[in-house]
């Protein structure tokens, strides 16, 4: 199966003209930094610099296009919902949102090796999964406002954040959402 085969219609053919232009524009870098000397009164550092630039740019264009596909797919074909921490209870479901995917920073494999995918793929890839089980630490959050406010039983007593601003609370979700 090749990248890009799971997208339909519309969305794989944007998906290829991504990879179409991220590729023009590398060849035309990769050909820019073997032309002897200067052209078209540029010197050649400053036409590597420009080109190094516009690839530098297609790339982050590319990760928003890629982003937004990634979100129409997550959300509107799979259905797949974003778990929200909340100060008590349980995470809320709730609809998945650009900045989520924004938040993620998802690597989109078939952006940046689209020609090894061509040609059938990677033969293997070796990861080492954590463990341990990540799990949020209130002592370890809670720590930095202690020393801050000088209140060494803030550390032993969660409740106690109930009583501090909203800053807390939200940095407090911030900590959170990095468990989820």
């Amino acid at each position: 199966m090749l990248q890009g085969n799971l997208l339909q219609g519309l969305a794989a053919s944007e998906y290829n003209q991504i990879l179409e232009d991220k590729n023009y524009h590398i060849d035309l870098y990769k050909k820019h930094a073997f032309l002897p000397g200067d052209r078209d009164e540029l010197p050649q550092e400053t036409r590597l610099l420009q080109l190094r630039d516009h690839i530098d740019k297609l790339n982050r264009d590319s990760q928003a296009k890629l982003n937004q596909l990634l979100l129409d797919e997550f959300s509107i074909k799979l259905g797949i919902k974003y778990e929200e921490a909340q100060l008590t209870g349980k995470p809320k479901k709730r609809v998945l949102t650009i900045v989520d995917i924004n938040t993620l920073e998802p690597f989109h494999w078939g952006y940046h090796f689209d020609k090894v995918f061509a040609q059938a793929g990677f033969d293997a890839i070796i990861a080492n999964p954590p463990w341990e089980i990540f799990k949020p630490q209130a002592k370890e959050f809670f720590f930095c406002f202690a020393i801050r406010l000088s209140l060494p039983n803030l550390v032993s007593d969660t409740r106690i954040f109930s009583l501090f601003s909203f800053i807390l609370a939200t940095h407090w979700l911030h900590y959170m959402l990095l468990y989820i």
